[in-house]
């Protein structure tokens, strides 16, 4: 058994709603609240210069669910580099189904390459003037996850933000997602404001995700994911409970030509076309 629609982040949920008038003017400037909020976050990382993150998802089930029926929404671990106008490295690593999946993504400012661990291929092209044109010199499947028979994809905000001009959660409000932001909050050294998004209706299942915002930067400083119900299969409770925790997040690191070189792992062949 494997949920079809679990990419939190999309909003591809169908909610029924039936409020009190206070309480829609309440959740309207709750909304706007996050509205803003976002829009700073969007804004903050188009004004980066540089940055390096490197991401661990780590998840706890009960209730019979595991990793291969409700996995994490994105790779199990990334590693990412940017210099502007057009440096830039993505490193990622899942296991699904028990077997392992990586793919890396990598811009010198020359070129750039496209490398797939379940077909050890990768593609090379010319690498764009800026970052956000790199999404379409890319394969369609470029940011996904497959265990060699099957393909998913990732959400992946940094890349979003950073290489597309795409909003990563365009439609989540049409789609009845709730939006409420909280804070400020103390999360390590940082001050966050936390960003909800909430499908409490229309689901076999009640489902939020949290974005932990810096109050300062605005930028995303950990990921977290709360599903609970009944287990399709089984009729029992199930919870499932992820975070995503930044081991590296660096505004102003210093790179060499070294951090932006792909050297193709052993194996690997170049792939003919996009």
């Amino acid at each position: 058994m494997t949920f079809s629609n679990r990419r939190v982040l999309t909003g591809a949920a169908v909610l029924a709603s039936s409020c009190v008038i206070a309480l829609h003017s309440q959740q309207a400037d709750s909304r706007s609240r996050a509205q803003a909020a976002l829009e700073q976050t969007y804004a903050a990382y188009k004004a980066l210069n540089a940055f390096h993150a490197k991401i661990k998802w780590t998840a706890k089930y009960s209730g019979g669910m595991t990793a291969d029926d409700f996995p994490v929404p994105g790779p199990d671990t990334i590693e990412l580099r940017m210099q502007r106008p057009n440096k830039f490295f993505m490193a990622t690593s899942s296991k699904r189904l028990g077997k392992p999946s990586s793919y890396l993504i990598v811009s010198d400012g020359t070129s750039l390459w496209c490398w797939r661990s379940w077909t050890n291929t990768y593609v090379e092209t010319k690498a764009p003037a800026a970052l956000s044109e790199m999404a379409k010199l890319l394969p369609d499947d470029a940011i996904g996850t497959s265990d060699g028979s099957a393909w998913e994809a990732d959400s992946i905000i940094e890349w979003d933000l950073l290489a597309t001009n795409q909003d990563p959660l365009q439609g989540a409000a049409d789609a009845g997602v709730v939006f409420t932001l909280t804070g400020p909050e103390k999360l390590g050294d940082a001050q966050v404001n936390v960003l909800r998004l909430s499908a409490p209706a229309g689901l076999p299942f009640s489902l939020e995700t949290r974005l932990y915002l810096g109050v300062t930067n605005h930028l995303v400083r950990a990921h977290g994911l709360s599903a609970r119900g009944k287990h399709p299969e089984t009729g029992k409770d199930f919870t499932v409970e992820m975070q995503a925790v930044y081991e590296i997040h660096n505004t102003q690191p210093k790179f060499t030509d070294a951090d932006f070189r792909f050297v193709p792992p052993p194996g690997a062949k170049r792939a003919v076309g996009k």
